[in-house]
């Protein structure tokens, strides 16, 4: 039996919370992964004006804290 079948009946055979809870245990991998780019700035860097508008630099615009809201 090779790896991958052994794999895809493991898969097939779990309980439908188990396998929601890898799902979740992977979100969380792709999001640590990818977390540099995700949250660019640390939390107390200053990168913008108060409560600037959405724009290509701030997607989301920046806050009362002058960060942008995507803090770490």
């Amino acid at each position: 039996m090779s790896i991958a079948i052994g794999l895809a009946r493991t898969i097939r055979t779990m309980p439908p919370t188990a396998i929601f809870g890898v799902l979740v245990i992977l979100a969380y991998a792709v999001v640590t992964i990818f977390a540099p780019l995700i949250a660019p700035y640390g939390e107390a860097e200053i990168v913008g004006a108060q409560f600037e508008p959405w724009e290509g630099a701030f997607p989301l615009g920046t806050d009362s804290l002058v960060a942008i809201c995507s803090r770490a």
